[in-house]
């Protein structure tokens, strides 16, 4: 008698469990908290449309694919101690994060933890974030890791998971595995074109074509 194999299934978080940038939103709340002066600067300048730099941001993103200003802003905790930094996160999961909850995405992540799957948050936001939404949400996780030396941040990430999420689904399945991916990201195609099964969540209703094909489920929210 074979084994009943646990279907994998990955959910990416930003614009799909969560109606946020969940780097750049904990990172603009961890600002409001302590008032770092070189992360208020990196804000303004990367992401205030009155700024030039976030129109060079914004082509350099869409022409090369290199998202400077996420580079830039975390380039700014620089220095800043990991305690206080896990303890700012686990603040914003618990009290900022839960009202951009999509609900439909969280509904479903709790039938497939009802029905005994694997489930696995897989996200380029980084890790002293997710690994609290994790926690929350009871879940297994990988992501982009922020690096530290010794207490302090360096503002580097010493692992990104940008553009790599396929290669870690082959790691966590086996070749039997059922696999269902979660997503709103087009830069998830690999990821999706892998999967067994696909949800493209398409945030805030908006109309966009469809992009990983009919094959693919779509919900609007």
């Amino acid at each position: 008698m074979s084994e009943t194999l646990t279907r994998l299934v990955i959910f990416d978080v930003c614009d799909t469990l969560y109606d946020a940038n969940t780097t750049i939103g904990f990172i603009g709340f961890y600002q409001a908290l302590h008032s770092n002066g070189s992360i208020g600067k990196a804000i303004y300048r990367w992401l205030d449309r009155s700024s030039p730099f976030f129109y060079a941001g914004a082509a350099a993103h869409r022409l090369i694919g290199w998202d400077v200003a996420r580079q830039r802003i975390i380039a700014a905790l620089a220095s800043e101690p990991q305690s206080r930094l896990t303890e700012a996160a686990t603040l914003y999961v618990r009290d900022v994060l839960p009202v951009s909850a999509n609900q439909p995405i969280h509904y479903r992540l709790r039938a497939h933890q009802a029905a005994g799957d694997r489930i696995i948050l897989l996200s380029s936001s980084i890790d002293v974030v997710v690994s609290q939404i994790a926690a929350v949400l009871n879940t297994e996780y990988r992501a982009s890791v922020l690096e530290f030396d010794g207490e302090l941040c360096t503002g580097r990430l010493s692992a990104d998971l940008t553009g790599k999420k396929a290669d870690h689904m082959r790691e966590l399945a086996n070749p039997d595995t059922e696999t269902w991916v979660y997503t709103d990201n087009r830069s998830d195609k690999e990821l999706v074109s892998n999967a067994s099964r696909a949800t493209i969540v398409l945030p805030r209703g908006g109309r966009q074509d469809r992009w990983a094909g009919d094959r693919c489920e779509y919900i609007c929210l």
